[in-house]
């Protein structure tokens, strides 16, 4: 009876050397199969403003929405993706009006895109001589992908000419992603 212990014994450590063997083995070729990749995650940087009434100004020289900025990095071989969002309310009792909105880079306005919002005088007969139409929606986005390496502040340029219509809800967001 010791004899075929002993067998049993012998036959249960080889079944454990075999299988420490194959696990280490298979632990090691996961470990030297597995290729080291890095993954870029997308950046993300936003800010919000609740409102800005705004200041007169002229085609030639815009304002900057004040209270909405985003400073972001971008590195080699990334694109950029900037989004703007916002109402506008405005009062056009004193005749035709219209604002302008571009995307500022370090205090530049970049031409294209623009986005503009054109509201003709109503009518004095128009549903009972209202004047001002409120909550229009205004949105601008932006794709580049040859965009130079460095740290950048974004803004907001807006062309009005005339003081006090309200931009509310304001919301700015830049996205930066490799190519």
């Amino acid at each position: 009876m010791t004899r075929k212990k002993s067998g049993l014994s012998i036959i249960a450590f080889f079944i454990s050397i075999i299988c420490l063997g194959l696990s280490g083995y298979v632990f090691y070729q996961s470990i030297s199969t597995t290729t080291t990749t890095q993954v870029q995650q997308d950046r993300v940087w936003y800010d919000y403003e609740d409102y800005w009434i705004t200041e007169s100004a002229s085609l030639a020289n815009p304002t900057t929405l004040t209270g909405l900025e985003v400073i972001f990095d971008v590195r080699e071989g990334e694109s950029v993706y900037f989004s703007f969002m916002c109402y506008v309310d405005v009062d056009i009792e004193t005749g035709h009006r219209y604002i302008y909105f571009w995307f500022g880079l370090n205090d530049t306005k970049i031409d294209n895109p623009m986005m503009s919002v054109y509201l003709p005088k109503l009518d004095d007969d128009w549903d009972g001589g209202v004047y001002s139409i409120t909550h229009i929606p205004v949105s601008l986005q932006h794709y580049n992908s040859t965009i130079e390496p460095g740290t950048y502040s974004l803004t907001m340029k807006i062309t009005c000419p005339h003081a006090n219509d309200i931009c509310y809800e304001n919301t700015l967001f830049v996205q930066v992603f490799s190519n």
